[in-house]
């Protein structure tokens, strides 16, 4: 990414910009995404690269209130598939699937989450080891368990 590549992008915002209301090219969740997308001239694809020459753009409703996501990464932890064994440990009942666990949740490191009214998350980061750890505890602020984590590496990969 260069500088030159910033102004054209900004340039193609602006232009988009102009051009006021247009109507989404795909509906749902991802049509604001899509259709900036189609706008600055880059083709779909499903790779975890940047999407413009390093850069990656990240759209949103003016009114949500939701998080941005820039990447997922998978934690490593006790088990193979950890984040499944997260869910299934710490996951609460989905609203359609009542048969089936779901963990939905933003977590902090500045302070903690509560999950499901039963247990509480949050991250501490550990720069000696290079790794933020996912802390568990209950209610009652009791370690459960602090074996989740992410290394700084495959958090500067994605």
């Amino acid at each position: 990414m260069t500088t030159e590549d910033i102004k054209e992008l900004k340039q193609k915002f602006e232009t988009i910009k102009k051009m006021g209301y247009v109507k989404s090219t795909r509906s749902g969740v991802t049509g604001i995404g899509k259709t900036l997308e189609d706008l600055i001239g880059k083709k779909e694809d499903t790779l975890e690269i940047p999407d413009f020459r390093g850069i990656e753009i990240k759209t949103k409703r003016g009114y949500s209130k939701g998080y941005t996501t820039l990447f997922c990464a998978t934690p490593k932890g006790k088990e193979e598939f950890e984040i499944k064994r997260i869910s299934n440990r710490y996951g609460y009942p989905d609203k359609v699937l009542k048969n089936k666990k779901v963990l939905a949740k933003s977590v902090q490191a500045n302070y903690p989450t509560l999950i499901a009214r039963r247990f509480s998350f949050q991250l501490k980061i550990d720069y000696g080891n290079q790794k933020i750890y996912l802390v568990v505890k209950d209610r009652n602020g009791s370690l459960l368990e602090n074996d989740t984590y992410w290394d700084f590496s495959t958090i500067q990969k994605s």
